[in-house]
């Protein structure tokens, strides 16, 4: 069973807790909070099916919205109010394990968020950190916001290292059944195909693009190992290994020629 503060956190999304615009908390919200456990094996078998799609990420809060929520930590937010949001008869057993996800993930946010600042005679100012690092940011708040994202992430091939470990550092048991559901889904597609290789078409067969995601959401490697090659050196000449390998076979004629007989041989 996963632990009520992380489907909470999911369903609510830790935008709306730096915002400050959490919503109150009551049937309808507990129950997209169920929603998520059960979701998680159809997603899974959507993404080894082929049938999921990706919408593009939003960026959320600007840069000195974030500064000032992550970069105040604890006295930014007010975990009280987070835990009145829900119904009081929920506030012992939703409410508190919701805040404690919540101010767990911000800290863990606050460890990566990129800053940088000069100091004036006036004291140090801020400022904005390099579009780059920006930009990674973003990406690991956009599945730290709502994790079921990487589903459509593996699905083009586009989940991120960075963004797997957010996930699995915020969000344990979520990551957990994930593991859970796409190996699940991995061995019934198997099994469907050894029974009729046909019936399901194209959801049999796990594309390349689908499999390099789940591989990295798995950690496996993902690049096919070569050892070094001989490469030729300067000027034509064969290299050191090469040459042991060659020593004490017949030359052709054309090297035991001169360099005119050669050319006049179009050599």
């Amino acid at each position: 069973m996963i632990n009520p503060g992380e489907l909470a956190l999911a369903s609510i999304g830790i935008v709306a807790v730096i915002g400050d615009e959490i919503p109150k908390v009551g049937v309808g919200r507990k129950v997209d909070m169920t929603r998520i456990e059960t979701d998680i094996p159809k997603l899974a078998k959507k993404l080894v099916d082929g049938e999921l799609s990706h919408t593009p990420m939003a960026r959320q809060h600007t840069y000195g919205k974030l500064l000032e929520v992550l970069g105040g930590l604890p006295g930014s937010v007010d975990v009280q109010a987070w835990i009145e949001k829900f119904n009081i008869e929920d506030q012992a057993d939703l409410g508190t394990p919701f805040a404690l996800a919540a101010q767990s993930a911000l800290n863990d946010l606050a460890a990566v968020f990129p800053r940088q600042s000069y100091v004036t005679l006036t004291g140090p100012k801020v400022l904005p950190p390099p579009t780059q690092q920006l930009a990674d940011f973003y990406f690991v708040l956009d599945v730290v916001n709502d994790p079921m994202r990487v589903f459509e992430l593996m699905s083009v091939g586009g989940l991120l290292s960075r963004q797997r470990d957010a996930v699995k550092l915020v969000f344990p048991g979520i990551s957990s059944a994930i593991d859970d559901a796409i190996s699940e889904a991995l061995v019934e597609a198997t099994a469907a195909k050894s029974v009729d290789p046909t019936k399901l078409g194209k959801g049999v067969r796990v594309s390349p693009v689908v499999t390099f995601g789940i591989q990295t959401w798995r950690g496996q490697r993902i690049a096919e190992f070569r050892p070094p090659q001989d490469t030729p050196q300067p000027g034509g000449s064969v290299p050191k290994a090469n040459a042991k390998k060659n020593a004490g076979k017949k030359e052709p004629a054309s090297d035991k020629a001169t360099q005119s007989q050669k050319i006049d041989a179009g050599v």
